[in-house]
């Protein structure tokens, strides 16, 4: 079992207590978007006492903690590095993008929130200096704007948020504002390239990233299933249903047993 404080959500819940992902969970559809990888999450979910969030409390996340739950995620599955190749804007070669998911979390949270911005009250509601007030976008929010062009859904987000019409008025200040107080991990940052040393803007979205860590591995997770139906005669549906570490903790054990009657011939 894993569990994150949760920083952001206004709903009552304060703790996520998430089980292990099997074999099962790890076959998530290719290119799933946030909604599918929301509703993904509230599988994984173990609920429990009223402080510990339920599946269908999963909605009422922000979206700050979601991609805080998918950075724990990320860490349980393939360590907290991420590492990627990126395509140079300018020499067009492909050079390495290296950090800690972690650190960059933490660098995002640790930023000072701007004078302008106060809260949040008994409500979850924040307020602006220059009048209006907000609450932060959830994962509902998100889900109700899946499908509209990416402007437009930030702006449908933005207004669905904002408690008056003045709040709206400045979309950019606004939206400045709930990435100060509960940041997301979808953003651009400035990278250099090894090559020709020029440097450029990445962007760099957690939960499509995580996504596709899932899908590279796929081939991997196949012939792990394939070993384990020869070796113990298990029925797929068994083998899929095995946490993440007890299956690879027996695939070793079948790897080093064929290893060492190599080793015997």
């Amino acid at each position: 079992m894993f569990e994150l404080k949760l920083s952001s959500s206004a709903c009552s819940a304060r703790l996520a207590l998430l089980r292990e992902p099997c074999a099962g969970d790890e076959l998530l559809s290719d290119g799933a978007g946030p909604t599918a990888v929301t509703e993904w999450l509230g599988g994984l979910l173990l609920g429990g006492s009223g402080a510990a969030l339920g599946k269908d409390d999963v909605w009422r996340l922000s979206l700050s903690d979601r991609d805080r739950i998918v950075a724990l995620l990320h860490a349980v599955c393939f360590g907290d590095r991420v590492e990627s190749r990126v395509t140079c804007s300018a020499c067009r070669d492909t050079f390495e993008v290296d950090f800690s998911l972690a650190s960059l979390i933490e660098s995002l949270e640790s930023e000072e929130r701007s004078g302008d911005v106060e809260g949040p009250d008994e409500h979850g509601k924040y307020r602006l200096a220059g009048g209006g007030s907000f609450r932060l976008p959830t994962t509902d929010d998100e889900r109700a704007v899946a499908g509209l062009p990416i402007e437009e859904a930030m702006r449908e987000l933005v207004r669905r948020c904002a408690a008056t019409d003045q709040a709206t008025s400045d979309y950019e200040k606004l939206d400045r504002a709930m990435a100060a107080v509960a940041p997301v991990v979808d953003l651009d940052f400035t990278a250099t390239c090894a090559v020709c040393g020029v440097e450029q803007t990445v962007h760099f979205d957690l939960v499509s990233f995580f996504v596709a860590a899932l899908a590279r591995e796929r081939p991997l997770l196949m012939r792990e299933i394939h070993k384990l139906a020869l070796a113990y005669h298990w029925s797929r549906a068994e083998i899929l249903a095995l946490p993440r570490s007890v299956r690879r903790a027996h695939v070793a054990l079948i790897e080093a047993e064929h290893a060492a009657r190599r080793g015997a011939a």
